[in-house]
């Protein structure tokens, strides 16, 4: 049978990956320390003997644009590619349990989109991976979650969408073991008037529900809460947390001059 062994959550960003970032000494070192963290994080995938992580992000025109810009859409192929400081990574993928999923996902009334061919991975999927994959590295499904472009999945069904990933999982007829990663957030305004404006006591309310399990709290958060706060990507975390409702633990949390890193992960 399948087991969820490893769920986390992690903040996404170009910046993640850069090797040469065009910043202050103290931002460079604040990045560094999400580095090493991922890096931790993806020690866990070892010790919990993941076999498949299933990834959940929002993609940023990297893999989709407008002539097709789908709600939610997995990846069943093996041509999945990461470009990191104009190189081209390969990335394995799972392509029987990316079936499972899309077949699963749909019997639950989920109209989940696939896509196969050549496949550029955003940096939703990137920017944690490639360092949690510098400890240990495993297959990988990518799962698009539309939480950037209007308009968006719904919190609330976003939290259900983790709410039947559990389901689905559980009635695949295969015996490994799974992680489960969102990504995105915290709060940050990416090309809009108010770059640079950071919600830390949004961030730091939202973190202490991980950590106190108040799952109830979490699923009524509004589109309108999200947006105010810059934290529209928190629907990639709302999958996760509807997925294990579980307490998490915080493994990072650094405010920056443009958004709230963070790294938490579930207790299970």
């Amino acid at each position: 049978m399948v087991e969820v062994t490893f769920a986390a959550c992690s903040s996404h960003a170009p910046h993640i990956l850069s090797r040469r970032i065009q910043s202050s000494e103290e931002y460079r070192k604040q990045v560094e320390r999400v580095h090493r963290t991922l890096e931790e994080l993806g020690k866990e995938l070892r010790k919990k003997n993941v076999d498949t992580l299933i990834v959940i992000g929002g993609d940023h025109y990297e893999t989709f644009f407008f002539d097709n810009f789908p709600m939610l859409n997995v990846y069943v192929d093996n041509r999945a590619f990461a470009r990191v400081q104009n190189e081209e990574l390969p990335y394995e993928i799972d392509v029987e349990m990316a079936k499972e999923l899309l077949f699963g996902l749909a019997k639950e009334d989920f109209d989940i989109s696939f896509s196969q061919g050549p496949f550029r991975l955003s940096h939703a999927v990137v920017s944690p991976t490639y360092w949690m994959f510098k400890s240990h590295r495993v297959p990988i499904v990518p799962i698009h979650m539309n939480t950037n472009i209007e308009p968006m999945i719904s919190p609330q069904r976003a939290f259900r969408f983790g709410e039947t990933l559990t389901r689905v999982l559980q009635r695949i007829p295969l015996k490994k073991n799974i992680g489960i990663l969102g990504t995105g957030g915290l709060s940050h305004f990416p090309g809009t008037p108010y770059y640079g404006k950071v919600d830390v006591e949004f961030d730091k309310r939202f973190l202490s529900l991980l950590e106190e399990g108040r799952t109830d709290e979490i699923y009524k958060l509004s589109a309108e809460e999200l947006e105010e706060s810059g934290n529209i990507e928190l629907r990639a975390w709302m999958s996760i947390v509807g997925a294990v409702k579980r307490r998490a633990r915080t493994l990072l949390f650094e405010p920056t001059y443009h958004i709230d890193y963070a790294i938490v992960n579930f207790e299970l």
